[in-house]
């Protein structure tokens, strides 16, 4: 393991850890930003956590987070894209499924990765081309059949209304965009559809999903990688279709239809 793969893990143990201090099963409050996400004061401590130990251990980097810095002076060097707090409604509600999500992104494409959901005791890891790990073990892609009668479809509760999704698969709704992806990445669901992914929302899952041998793809006009300055990141949307394998996202974009509104 590479010292700056050491380091996003750690981190992101480290964020889980903070998180889990206020974290309540019956609840915390929640106020609402200007575009209706929904924001808690753990969100606001675990990026001060985050973006303090990365300007420390790599003070020329670039930091893109949803709580704090969201365009960027230049699309040169490495920079790290972070969600603090990833499902922070279901957070806010007691709701087990959430986590803290983090990469890097170096000439263009994210290279490290790690996704912690503290409640479930899970990390997500990735390096580039080194392969996807889930606490430690590699994530093996057994290559599942796309016919399978349990195959299980991730999707945000909106995207029925977006999309015509014409495909068999028992169809769920988690509510944490970043564990999604890693859902699809180890293999529990076979498929994922995302309507309003952002991009602190996807930069891991991506490199997760790729190195799990997974594939997906961006069916907006505008594409993530290579990030680019002087973009509010909180403005643009990146809908994404993620599979766990290059067949059955070819085989799924043929039945998925974007409505006419």
């Amino acid at each position: 393991m590479s010292k700056n793969l050491e380091f996003i893990n750690s981190l992101a143990l480290s964020t889980g850890k903070e998180l889990l201090n206020y974290f309540r099963a019956d609840g915390i409050d929640a106020d609402l930003k200007s575009d209706q996400t929904t924001i808690t004061i753990a969100d606001t401590k675990a990026d001060q956590h985050i973006t303090a130990a990365i300007k420390e251990n790599f003070p020329q980097d670039q930091i893109l987070s949803e709580e704090s810095t969201l365009t960027l002076d230049s699309d040169e060097g490495s920079i790290w894209v972070i969600d603090p707090l990833d499902g922070t409604t279901n957070f806010s509600l007691g709701f087990p499924y959430w986590g803290v999500s983090i990469a890097r992104v170096t000439d263009g494409v994210p290279e490290l990765a790690a996704a912690y959901f503290p409640m479930l005791d899970e990390l997500y890891t990735a390096e580039k081309g080194t392969g996807a790990f889930l606490n430690g073990n590699r994530i093996i892609n057994n290559n599942p059949e796309k016919k399978r009668p349990t195959n299980m479809m991730v999707c945000t509760g909106n995207a029925q209304n977006f999309y015509k999704i014409k495909l068999p698969y028992k169809k769920r709704t988690v509510g944490s965009a970043a564990y999604d992806f890693c859902l699809v990445a180890k293999g529990t669901a076979i498929i994922g559809v995302q309507i309003k992914s952002k991009i602190w929302d996807i930069a891991a899952g991506y490199l997760i999903i790729k190195e799990s041998g997974g594939d997906l793809k961006f069916i907006g006009e505008m594409q993530p990688f290579p990030l680019k300055e002087s973009i509010n990141y909180n403005d643009v949307i990146f809908p994404s279709i993620m599979a766990q394998t290059t067949d059955i996202l070819e085989h799924s974009l043929k039945n998925i239809y974007k409505r006419e509104r």
